[in-house]
């Protein structure tokens, strides 16, 4: 059974291999189009800075308090990425940057990247949810000048 599906899945891949090289000059002039490079140069810098985040998670000895800072402090990122991209100003994406050398930001690439750096934010507030929201003992051992006494649990 595990040799059908092989079969059929080499099958369907020397298919797409023949219909490429059959389109091979098109898709050549795609890849080398302007927007598709810029596109890919906004998703390189987003990858990289994905990739140092998770870096600095997977630290030896880290808290669970510095990985909320981390994660807050990234997160915030977003939303100063997105109005820099609304201003035109891409200095915070190296690689956008320097394919943007001779030319500007298109207003469509704009909405496109403003609507991606919206929903990665969405999507990170999802998956990891302000541990301060969720227990008072926290904001006590983050700061505990910034908090009421008589918040505090007996037992932290």
């Amino acid at each position: 059974m595990c040799e059908v599906r092989f079969q059929e899945k080499h099958k369907q891949v020397t298919i797409q291999l023949h219909f490429l090289k059959d389109q091979k000059a098109d898709l050549h002039d795609k890849l080398q189009s302007e927007g598709l490079q810029i596109t890919l140069a906004y998703l390189v810098d987003i990858f990289e800075a994905l990739n140092a985040v998770n870096l600095k998670l997977q630290k030896k000895k880290i808290k669970i308090i510095m990985h909320n800072v981390t994660i807050r402090a990234f997160v915030a990122k977003f939303d100063l990425w997105k109005c820099r991209i609304q201003q035109g100003n891409t200095a915070s994406f190296r690689n956008l940057d320097s394919a943007l050398a001779h030319s500007k930001l298109d207003s469509e690439l704009k909405k496109q990247i403003i609507t991606h750096l919206r929903d990665l934010k969405v999507e990170f507030n999802r998956y990891f949810p302000n541990i301060d929201d969720k227990r008072e003992a926290w904001k006590f051992i983050r700061n505990p000048f910034h908090c009421e006494v008589a918040d505090v649990a007996d037992k932290v």
